[in-house]
């Protein structure tokens, strides 16, 4: 799993990249406040079996005031991308082509938000954010949540 602005790769300060997820049905739920500004997101497993003890926090920065959880098999991957409507945004680097998909769905979707077969993405006012990633009984990674530094 992948948390983080799209405009940014993996190994980077503004995302989160996590091993050890499980896998399956995964929801996401995204909370505004009366402007209209993300408040904060939570990912989570269809049967997730947590232990809040349990917990992993992390710290991003946004760049592009867009963030959500990413799959991190197709985290910008331009493949995927080909199969999405994109922003016609210029094209310099791979992994460009599948940021223009996301910034599709936030400019196009309710309050800048919107899924996608392997994540879910929103607008963010904000470029501060935490990441708590928790874990379930057994070990593995069954929830997310991204709430306003």
């Amino acid at each position: 799993m992948v948390i983080a602005d799209p405009s940014v790769f993996e190994d980077t300060f503004g995302a989160v990249s996590l091993r050890n997820v499980r896998s399956g049905i995964w929801t996401a739920h995204f909370s505004y406040n009366y402007a209209g500004n993300l408040e904060h997101a939570i990912a989570k497993h269809e049967k997730p079996s947590i232990l809040s003890h349990r917990e992993k926090i992390h710290e991003i920065e946004v760049q592009s005031e867009q963030i959500g959880f990413f799959d991190r098999k197709f985290y910008r991957n331009d493949q995927l991308a080909k199969e999405l409507p994109v922003e016609p945004y210029m094209i310099v680097k791979k992994g460009d082509l599948w940021y223009c998909a996301m910034s599709y769905i936030t400019n196009h979707g309710p309050n800048g938000a919107g899924a996608f077969g392997y994540g879910a993405i929103t607008d963010t006012q904000s470029k501060s954010h935490l990441v708590i990633a928790k874990k379930s009984w057994v070990g593995d990674y069954v929830e997310f949540e991204i709430r306003l530094k």
